[in-house]
């Protein structure tokens, strides 16, 4: 269950996002130069760039817009909107209903950006069974708990830097033999400099 707080999401590049309301089900998905909504494979819109001649006292100004490209029977608008502000940055979806659930499919080597978006906590399911949970605890600070017993937390320091704290139980050979406790690997993003948690197994993660 998503909360009513979250009212915008981005979309990311090479993730399929899922957004789940009591009535329906929309698949978004973002290429270089367009975003695609759909319902399923017959009925979808397809959201891109383009211009729009403006008239002015000294000539034709070109503005960029958002065009739609539609294909059977499909009513987003009713329950979000799509705002891209241009090319080089990530779309976003402005909510107008509550979503019940909102879920991004990533494979395994893909990175989940922490502070990217507003959201509360992540919840990572992957695809071995093993589940963390990564709370917002501050501006800049987050605490997750693994299924596995791995747990801890990370925050910003005033220099910019990062702490990283955590502490694991012990894994029962051979029960467990192959199996890792945390199941990322923490970066930080060169542009942003947010913290990068790359996974390390296919997982499904859950905004709320």
């Amino acid at each position: 269950m998503i909360g009513e707080q979250v009212l915008q999401v981005h979309l990311v590049h090479d993730v399929p996002t899922v957004v789940s309301f009591d009535d329906v089900t929309f698949q978004l998905t973002i290429r270089e130069d367009e975003v695609r909504v759909a319902v399923d494979e017959d009925n979808y819109a397809l959201v891109r760039h383009g211009s729009l001649a403006v008239p002015m006292e000294a000539g034709i100004r070109e503005d960029e817009v958002l065009t739609e490209e539609r294909c059977g029977e499909i009513d987003y608008k009713r329950y979000f909107l799509v705002d891209w502000e241009d090319a080089m940055s990530l779309p976003e979806l402005t909510f107008r209903i509550p979503p019940r659930e909102v879920a991004r499919h990533y494979a395994e080597g893909q990175s989940v950006e922490l502070g990217l978006e507003g959201v509360a906590s992540h919840r990572v399911v992957y695809c071995d069974g093993v589940e963390a949970v990564i709370e917002r605890t501050g501006d800049a600070a987050f605490r997750f708990q693994f299924s596995t017993g791995f747990r801890g937390g990370f925050w910003r320091d005033p220099d910019g830097s990062y702490t990283l704290q955590f502490r694991g139980d012990c894994i029962e050979e051979p029960e467990e033999a192959g199996r890792m406790q945390s199941k990322f690997i923490v970066s930080r993003c060169k542009y942003s400099g947010n913290l990068l948690l790359i996974l390390q197994d296919d997982a499904t993660v859950y905004l709320s």
